[in-house]
């Protein structure tokens, strides 16, 4: 096929998950009892995208109308994929979780909204994105379907990572300043810039380890995009802004910091890959056509 494939890496080997003949994107990716879960759209008869997970490979559509599924979690023996829905007579898309397939959604799709982030503790369900109110997107999570406004609604924002951490929410994302859009994380509800406030930029994941809290993101210095993460709130610079570069997810394991992202721009095709440790390490792309990166997670040998 002529359209972008969808794929994910094991450790560094392609592993195509469509032939190109319909247009294609992941966005998310999970392992789970040495099961690989892949979440994205697919385009379908008729022009339109459908919310899908592929397991080992296998293609699960979650909706038969305009959807997306934008994040994956497994816990026990569930599925819990967070995205986009429509439901039924609504105007607009709703953020939505499936369960095992079966949809909930969390707005009434009476405004714009939608759900970037999933993430499952205890048997409880968190998710995070946004929900327009007055013409502005407010970031937002829900925990078991119930709403909770991280922004005040005077500026834009959106919720782009969740993870419960030492029993605490912590949400990242990015919010609207005087000075542009903030990489933003929330603990809790509250509110922390990464970075000063002039810094221009967005937090895409987080993840804990040890109680250590580790986000991945991008901010803009002089006139470039540079690739970022935050352990603790420190920040720890990944590109040299030769190119646009922007880390999409974040893992740690055994102690080793694992950052995916891709670099694009400057003419160029994009170019896959992670980072170890700060080490990037570049993703074949078998095409040559540039591929870009939305996920990563890291399995430990038993």
């Amino acid at each position: 096929g002529n359209g972008p494939r969808i794929l994910y890496w094991k450790n560094g080997t392609p592993m195509p998950l469509t032939d190109g003949n319909r247009d294609a994107v992941t966005f998310g990716i999970a392992v789970h009892n040495n099961d690989v879960y892949v979440v994205g759209v697919e385009v379908e008869d008729g022009n339109i995208p459908i919310a899908k997970y592929w397991k080992n490979g296998t293609a699960v559509s979650l909706a038969d109308n305009y959807s997306e599924a934008k994040a994956v979690a497994v816990y026990g023996d569930d599925i819990y994929v967070a995205g986009t829905g429509v439901n039924d007579g609504a105007d607009y898309l709703s953020a939505t979780y499936w369960k095992n397939g079966t949809a909930v959604f969390l707005t009434d799709g009476n405004s714009r909204a939608g759900a970037s982030a999933i993430a499952v503790d205890n048997g409880d369900v968190y998710v995070a994105g946004f929900e327009v109110v007055n013409n502005k997107q407010v970031a937002k999570y829900w925990k078991n379907g119930e709403g909770i406004s991280l922004s005040d609604g005077t500026q834009s924002a959106e919720a782009l990572g969740i993870a419960v951490i030492g029993g605490k929410v912590h949400v990242t994302g990015w919010e609207n300043k005087s000075t542009g859009q903030v990489p933003t994380h929330w603990a809790d509800g509250v509110a922390t810039s990464l970075g000063n406030e002039n810094m221009i930029g967005t937090a895409t994941a987080v993840t804990g380890h040890n109680n250590d809290i580790y986000i991945a993101g991008a901010t803009v210095e002089g006139t470039s995009l540079i690739a970022k993460y935050w352990k603790n709130g420190t920040m720890v610079s990944l590109s040299d802004g030769s190119r646009e570069v922007v880390s999409t997810g974040i893992a740690v394991s055994n102690g080793n910091i694992y950052t995916a992202g891709y670099e694009y721009g400057g003419g160029d095709k994009s170019v896959a890959k992670y980072w170890k440790n700060g080490t990037p390490i570049i993703l074949p792309d078998e095409d040559g056509a540039g591929v870009t990166v939305t996920g990563i997670a890291v399995v430990r040998k038993k």
